[in-house]
């Protein structure tokens, strides 16, 4: 392949690989962002269709994830490792061949995608290129495929991230014990949902209530504590002392409440 006509495929499919990453940050959907990725892929090389399986190790399948055919794709098809299937030959591969040719006689050319020291997938390449003779369009799809495999890569270690995250969360919500996090300034920056349900009660009990002139309610730790929880719930941070837990008007009103349930506990009951 001349120089020119190979610095400009190669710079076509960065340009290509750049709008993936680009979609699926601004959908978060692979599936959507592996569908453009596979028509435009087949539109550059002017194959039959193009296709991506990617490889799930727990289940030892390849499944079809992506393809420029979405009557092909809608099957939604999965094959295992070790079948004789192109996709899964595919995976054994060092680098794209040319595998068997269709029943139709079609050539078809698989690439292999990996990744750090595991296997992610295959990309089927069907029909004849346009304007591409067999060796340039070899080194173009070695190119691809090297390229997309650091790209798939990324977002699967992205996916698994974002899973763990939500895992992790749930995990931090579901324990009844109240768990509050704070920075080094005593900012609390988390805190799980027992913890929060709490304080909005404790807010209730001690929310101010209408008094006539020359009456005094205690001030409590209810309105600090419900801004606290809102700001909380927004994502932003905000000081323990927010709480009311070392304020002199929640320290007042406790007292006044324990002598209060105090006094009620002395008295007779009838």
């Amino acid at each position: 392949m001349a120089l020119e006509p190979a610095l400009s495929l190669h710079r076509r499919i960065q340009e290509l690989l750049l709008g993936f990453s680009r979609g699926i940050s601004a959908s978060l959907s692979v599936a959507g962002a592996l569908e453009s990725l596979c028509a435009e892929v087949n539109d550059l090389f002017g194959t039959r269709r193009v296709s991506v399986w990617i490889h799930y190790r727990r289940a030892r399948e390849l499944a079809l994830s992506g393809s420029s055919d979405r009557a092909y794709a809608a099957a939604a098809t999965r094959v295992l490792t070790e079948s004789d299937t192109i996709p899964a030959r595919g995976l054994r591969l060092d680098s794209p061949q040319f595998l068997s040719p269709a029943p139709d006689g079609e050539r078809i050319l698989v690439a292999p995608l990996r990744g750090w020291r595991r296997a992610l997938g295959t990309v089927v390449l069907e029909g004849e290129p346009r304007e591409l003779e067999e060796g340039p369009f070899v080194d173009a799809i070695y190119d691809f495929g090297r390229q997309f495999s650091f790209a798939l890569e990324n977002v699967q270690l992205l996916e698994e991230v974002i899973q763990q995250r939500r895992l992790l969360e749930d995990t931090f919500n579901s324990l009844i014990d109240l768990v509050v996090v704070t920075d080094n300034s005593t900012r609390v920056v988390q805190m799980n949902d027992a913890f929060a349900a709490g304080w909005q009660f404790q807010a209730s009990r001690h929310r101010p209530s209408a008094r006539g002139p020359g009456q005094s309610g205690h001030r409590g730790m209810g309105g600090s504590v419900r801004r606290g929880v809102k700001n909380n719930r927004s994502g932003a941070a905000f000081s323990a002392g927010d709480l009311g837990a070392d304020s002199p008007d929640h320290r007042r009103s406790s007292r006044r409440d324990l002598c209060r349930d105090g006094d009620a506990a002395d008295q007779p009951r009838g």
